[in-house]
């Protein structure tokens, strides 16, 4: 049957494909194909190697005027500014594409906007205490994850009850001792599909009317908000072991038709969005022959190559291959769970963010530890649950459990 007319972009023809050998690596003997996600590990930089001059973070802010200028090499990152508004841990943080504009999501279940103009090098020196341009409260219980549509002016969050709030973005003229009610007007809906916490959302990088979110409920959605039903399709796996669930979902970039979704088994699995079909599950490879899975708690996808980083409970980093749908290295990374990563717009470094506390910068050819820095306080035995580069500017946003948000620059 032809898939459905308001799904995103047409299914692809074919699961990805198994390649030939490719020797060791590392310690690990693999086969895998010669890609350039491949190449990359390998240490070498993949032909040609020029990065597209198109890519966010490679040229300067697409408005000149707000003073971002491309991010800096992560032993240049220094702490910027402290962002204490919030009353519990801060769960999840995202940037605006082009704007100074950050918007964090709280166990106190509210979420905050902020403007980060006045903390950039040309504003002088940074305020002592920066407010939040507008607190939104609609969950009745924490939120999990947030995300932006910058282009639609729509700002999405999920959490703990269940829910998937769609907000109009405020200005961020606003003042920020608003009146009682003024947020109102920026409530635009609720998706209720879900029946559990929604733990993880991610809006497609091209085709921004579409919203993927991973839940409890042990489903991932795709949802199309032009839509009137607003549901598109439901992805599950036909063989997803007992009491796993999706923990973290994105959009693969070299392939803007596929879904890629964590489990916390450890796997990954990507999913075709116009037929809603399974592709393909990469397994992790394990510490020990007798070690259990390792819970995946985040995922990202690298902004130019078929690769992905997932992080785990075991302290570990994984990379797979996309292409031949393997498992290419295996490292410790934090000696604590790895609850957060990034990877910078260039694609040449990437940030994670553990329960140890530290933040960590990667180079991802050597997979080298280039910087570390401990940022955030130890609550209930957790430390960093979130971190994120900007887009398009130098700056870089930690979270944690003691409830600050950390501006790096």
């Amino acid at each position: 049957p032809p898939p459905p007319s308001n799904a995103a972009p047409a299914p692809s023809p074919s699961p990805p494909a198994t390649g030939g050998e490719l020797g060791e690596l590392g310690q690990l003997s693999l086969k895998v194909e010669d890609t350039p996600a491949q190449r990359i590990l390998m240490g070498g930089l993949a032909t040609p190697a020029p990065v597209p001059a198109s890519i966010p973070g490679c040229e300067p802010s697409l408005d000149p005027a707000q003073g971002l200028a491309p991010a800096a090499p992560p032993a240049q990152f220094r702490l910027r500014h402290h962002l204490l508004s919030h009353l519990d841990a801060v769960r999840t943080v995202c940037f605006h594409t082009s704007l100074p504009v950050l918007l964090t999501g709280s166990e106190d279940a509210t979420l905050k906007l902020w403007n980060l103009k006045n903390i950039l090098p040309q504003s002088g020196k940074a305020p002592a205490d920066l407010e939040p341009v507008i607190t939104l409260r609609g969950h009745t219980g924490p939120v999990y994850a947030c995300a932006m549509a910058c282009e639609r002016q729509l700002m999405f969050s999920g959490g703990a009850d269940g829910s998937i709030r769609v907000w109009n973005q405020p200005p961020v003229s606003l003042e920020p001792y608003s009146p009682y009610g003024v947020a109102i007007p920026y409530k635009a809906d609720v998706y209720s599909h879900h029946k559990d916490a929604v733990w993880s959302l991610a809006v497609h990088p091209t085709e921004q009317n579409f919203l993927a979110s991973a839940s409890a409920d042990g489903t991932a959605k795709l949802f199309n908000i032009d839509s009137p039903s607003h549901l598109t399709t439901t992805f599950t796996r036909s063989d997803m072991p007992e009491e796993t669930v999706p923990s973290a979902v994105d959009f693969v970039r070299t392939n803007s038709s596929h879904l890629a979704v964590g489990y916390t088994s450890g796997e990954v699995t990507l999913f075709d969005l116009g037929w809603g079909k399974e592709l393909i599950t990469l397994k992790p490879l394990a510490a020990s022959p007798d070690a259990p899975p390792p819970a995946l708690y985040a995922l990202a996808l690298h902004p130019t190559l078929p690769l992905v980083i997932t992080g785990h409970a075991d302290r570990s980093l994984r990379f797979y291959d996309l292409v031949s749908g393997r498992c290419v290295h295996y490292m410790v990374a934090h000696t604590d769970a790895v609850t957060s990563m990034d990877i910078a717009p260039s694609g040449l470094h990437f940030t994670t963010g553990g329960h140890d506390c530290s933040l960590r910068f990667w180079d991802i050819r050597t997979h080298a530890c280039v910087h570390e820095c401990s940022t955030h306080r130890l609550k209930f035995n957790e430390g960093i649950h979130a971190v994120k580069y900007h887009p398009t500017g130098p700056l870089l946003a930690s979270a944690g459990a003691d409830s600050i948000v950390k501006i790096f620059m």
